[in-house]
């Protein structure tokens, strides 16, 4: 399942497109007033009527909808990809630099032996 999400400059809207591509089709997933409509198109083939989004947002309306579901996961620990791309770093700097200090205390203490 992929979600779309595009601006509509000209409109001042953002839609956003519930899409599944299977081996011979795709299925574009939309609300149809309280009613969840699939069309499914074959693949190659245009459909004859206008698929319409899953949803159409004011941009200042979709803008306050993101921020809140970006609020919302940070609250129940869901992260980003980069988000968990830059903690593992920080763990393995945090471990690179523990295996320095050890390495640096085996050394000094090396040269103190044999100074004596």
């Amino acid at each position: 399942m992929q979600i779309v999400i595009r601006p509509r400059l000209d409109e001042y809207s953002v839609e956003i497109w519930l899409h599944e591509d299977t081996a011979t089709a795709s299925r574009f997933i939309n609300l149809d007033g309280d009613h969840l409509m699939v069309t499914v198109v074959e693949n190659g083939m245009f459909p004859e009527e206008e698929l319409k989004p899953f949803l159409k947002l004011p941009t200042q309306f979709a803008n306050a909808l993101f921020k809140a579901i970006s609020d919302y996961n940070s609250e129940q620990g869901i992260k980003t990809k980069d988000e968990n791309l830059l903690e593992g770093k920080l763990q393995a700097t945090e471990v690179h630099l523990k295996d320095m200090r050890e390495f640096s205390k085996k050394l000094l203490q090396i040269q103190l032996n044999s100074d004596k």
